[in-house]
């Protein structure tokens, strides 16, 4: 199946072709349930709309945070620019990190709905005792 992420709908436009291919987030993986409950509950994701994305792989990339200076009145939060920073960076160490950031691989755009609809099938399926697939 793979890991199951929401990211916020791009407007129409917005995004090129292939556009989820190598897509950064900062976004955790969820469960079905807890997507189910995001997408109906969140209000950013109610007001913006959402994409679902099923990606096959999903490695760490490095982190999203606050990269601190040295000054003479201590340390200093420096402005950011939103754009992660890549494990192993030399400024990795300067960095107050609070999320991590993972690369999608393989990336499906679904429907909640559907993966839904499938997952209960499964389940009556499996209740019933029928394992194979629908003849």
């Amino acid at each position: 199946m793979g890991y199951l992420f929401l990211e916020t709908r791009p407007a129409d436009g917005e995004r090129e072709p292939g556009w989820t291919e190598g897509l950064k987030t900062a976004q955790p993986p969820l469960c079905l349930s807890h997507a189910v409950a995001s997408a109906e509950h969140c209000g950013h994701l109610v007001k913006t709309g959402h994409v679902a994305l099923l990606a096959e792989s999903a490695p760490l990339y490095g982190v999203l945070g606050i990269r601190y200076q040295i000054s003479v009145g201590g340390r200093r939060g420096l402005e950011g620019d939103e754009v992660p920073i890549l494990y192993g960076h030399p400024q990795a160490q300067w960095f107050l990190a609070p999320q991590l950031v993972r690369t999608l691989r393989r990336v499906r755009v679904v429907e909640l709905g559907d993966l839904v609809s499938q997952a209960t099938s499964q389940t009556t399926a499996r209740r019933s005792g029928c394992f194979g697939p629908a003849l």
